[in-house]
């Protein structure tokens, strides 16, 4: 996993107008493929509807590496709620630090 600051991601995003966050989410989810974590093709982002399906198994891979510590519940309520979905991306990019550190 890489190890980025929680806070750039955020900004980032947001400067961006969440296009760093569409590249973020692509690149977390190659890295937890790598971890096992089974997720969906990543086009399913830009196929509306579809892109619920992806973000819920995205978030269960985050509960999953995390090892319950962030619900993959509360990290999909977040990223439905306009701006708190920030939250999701710390919480998201927190979890991937901590593997990065023991990992690494």
């Amino acid at each position: 996993m890489f190890e980025k600051s929680p806070i750039s991601v955020l900004i980032l995003s947001f400067v961006t107008f969440g296009i760093y966050g569409i590249i973020w989410m692509y690149k977390c989810s190659e890295e937890m493929k790598q971890r096992g974590v089974e997720l969906p093709s990543f086009i399913l982002v830009f196929i509306p509807i579809a892109q619920f399906l992806f973000i819920w198994k995205f978030y269960q891979g985050v509960e999953k590496l995390s090892n319950g510590e962030h619900t993959a519940s509360m990290l999909f309520l977040f990223s439905l709620l306009g701006p708190l979905a920030l939250v999701s991306f710390w919480q998201t990019q927190t979890t991937f630090n901590k593997v990065a550190g023991v990992a690494g």
